[in-house]
């Protein structure tokens, strides 16, 4: 049975070893085939595309040098809103952060206001806060790597909500 099938495997491999004839026509086209025509002669071919293979090395070690994903950011800080700042009729705050060096691609930042997440991590450097409640909170943000972990947290700044009462009507 093995015999069989690599008769099989070398007889249907045959033709790739065929020679390849040329013929020029009285018209001036040009006839391609495996059979000898009148006048035509063989065509050597090249032996094909091909591309030499790479070799697939390991990622670089780290370096001694190289600081870990906790020490990458020197500075990280909330710049708006400011501490101590009145919001007064706003629909959303926007919050801003900045991180020196500039904030990573896998990087996340999470605002929390009064002590309890605001919202999911977010990839940027900004989040509106919608729908935030009348009177004093405290905000502050975290800054999360790419697994989650707590890389920097900034101070914790207060701010002042206000909000116009539309039920109240003075007296007349």
């Amino acid at each position: 049975m093995k015999y069989f099938i690599m008769t099989i495997l070398l007889l249907t491999s045959l033709p790739c070893i065929a020679t390849i004839y040329m013929q020029k026509n009285a018209d001036g086209s040009v006839t391609y085939s495996d059979v000898p025509l009148k006048d035509a002669e063989p065509v050597s071919l090249s032996s094909g595309n091909s591309v030499p293979s790479t070799n697939m090395s390991k990622p670089p070690a780290k370096t001694a040098g190289a600081k870990p994903a906790e020490e990458y950011y020197k500075s990280f800080k909330i710049i708006s809103p400011k501490d101590g700042e009145t919001i007064q009729n706003q629909p959303a705050i926007n919050v801003k952060v900045a991180t020196d060096p500039e904030f990573r691609a896998g990087d996340t930042i999470q605002v929390f206001l009064d002590g309890q997440p605001w919202s999911d991590p977010v990839a940027g450097t900004s989040l509106d806060m919608t729908n935030v409640d009348r009177g004093t909170h405290t905000l502050y943000v975290k800054l999360l790597g790419s697994n989650r972990q707590t890389l920097k947290q900034t101070e914790t700044i207060t701010i002042y909500v206000h909000h116009v009462n539309t039920n109240f009507k003075p007296n007349r």
